[in-house]
């Protein structure tokens, strides 16, 4: 919740936690790895797109 720019005190609410720390603390931990599994699924979306280019190019190349 926290990574939509949701308040620490809404995401404590939500999730009954007695301790804003806790929520905070957990939050912290998990939001690096969150934003490495974002990264890479985005690395691997334009490594995609330019494999694709490059053999439609490849193709092109071919047929002149």
């Amino acid at each position: 919740m926290l990574h939509v720019r949701s308040s620490a005190t809404l995401v404590q609410g939500t999730l009954g936690r007695a301790s804003l720390v806790l929520t905070a603390d957990a939050h912290v931990s998990v939001l690096p790895q969150l934003y490495h599994d974002s990264a890479k699924a985005s690395a691997r979306l334009v490594l995609k797109a330019v494999w694709a280019t490059n053999r439609k190019i490849g193709k092109a190349r071919e047929t002149t």
